[in-house]
């Protein structure tokens, strides 16, 4: 401020210094603002905050967790972004709500869980696209982990663990996408664990769900562990999808399901139906596998259906090829055979 409106306009003066001076509680020293469990109570930690949850963020910028947040009705959500560009750090601390999940069992074994609008750990609405959410946990929560209704968003170093529905969820099939789900851990929900559309899924835990394990539409799904689900462990639609590098074992339904996919150098093993089912899913042609390792102790034909008891060819003709070789029980598999196309 200059010494010419100091002395010049003293009213001004003392109404400007008043407003540097009185910074908003919950602010730390570098601008991030801090949230706990009495601020989101209290309400008001950005302009369009409540009192109690949900903890609306519409402010564009870094938010910090200081203590863990425990949300009692299953119906409330913990935190909804309202803004773009939010950066959520769970800063190692927990979201909480009050389902109860026997850990001895899949994530279908959970009580107290609700439908509705209501009972994420955190929800992003459309306007937060371009934002993030990292480095804690949410269990326990009514409805589920994390609902992703935008596009563009980032969902990295997670633990989501024993909610009432899906892990992580993006309702848009193929309208909302383009997000990174990046090294979490999701486990023990009562639905799909991760659900979304147009995204990179990499490098995650997914175990004991309580549907399938990956549910991802025109979704890239790299090296990922997916274990022990109550479905399919990894399902994959659209030619425009990959799924590479994973390890799929002990999922109740097929390992890997695709009509369309490029499927390449997974471990698919002990899988309850077929450990890579090329005639699921929604076909659009140009499936592609290779490099793919496949096992069923001692039940050879659930390996699959065709070829080495590996898949079933696309109805398209010309549609499934097979970029490198493949090995059923440690045999090498035979190429598909393409589909007898009969003459007008």
């Amino acid at each position: 401020m200059s010494d010419f409106t100091r002395f010049t306009n003293p009213f001004i003066y003392r109404i400007l210094l008043a407003a540097a001076l009185a910074a908003p509680a919950g602010f730390a020293a570098d601008g991030v603002i801090e949230i706990s469990q009495a601020r989101a109570l209290e309400g008001g930690i950005t302009e369009m905050d409540q009192p109690g949850f949900p903890v609306t963020l519409s402010r564009t910028g870094a938010y910090l967790l200081t203590e863990n947040l425990e949300v009692e009705e299953a119906g409330l959500t913990a935190i909804e972004i309202v803004a773009p560009t939010v950066d959520l750090d769970l800063n190692g601390f927990v979201i909480e709500g009050p389902v109860v999940c026997d850990f001895q069992e899949r994530g279908d074994s959970c009580s107290g869980s609700v439908q509705g609008l209501g009972g994420w750990g955190v929800d992003v609405v459309f306007d937060g696209h371009g934002g993030k959410v990292h480095g804690g946990s949410i269990r326990g929560m009514g409805r589920g982990g994390i609902i992703l209704a935008t596009v563009g968003f980032t969902v990295s170093d997670m633990t989501i663990v024993g909610n009432g529905g899906e892990g992580i969820w993006s309702p848009g099939f193929g309208v909302m996408g383009a997000f990174l789900i990046e090294s979490n851990v999701v486990t023990h929900n009562r639905s799909i664990g991760i659900d979304v559309s147009l995204s990179l899924v990499r490098n995650n835990t997914v175990f004991r769900n309580g549907s399938w394990g990956i549910n991802a539409f025109k979704s890239n799904s790299v090296e990922n562990t997916v274990s022990s689900n109550a479905g399919v462990g990894i399902q994959g639609s659209s030619a425009n999808g990959l799924i590479r590098a994973n390890v799929v074992a002990a999922n109740t339904g097929a390992g890997i399901a695709s009509a369309s996919c490029l499927i390449l150098d997974n471990v698919s093993a002990e899988n309850g139906q077929e450990q890579l089912d090329m005639s699921a899913g929604v076909g659009e042609g140009g499936a592609g596998w290779g490099g793919n390792n496949l096992t069923r102790k001692g039940l050879p034909g659930q390996c699959g259906i065709g070829p080495c008891e590996l898949f079933t060819p696309p109805a398209a003709p010309g549609s499934a090829f097979e970029v490198s070789p493949n090995t059923c029980n440690g045999a090498l598999c035979d190429p598909p055979e393409p589909p007898i196309v009969q003459p007008l």
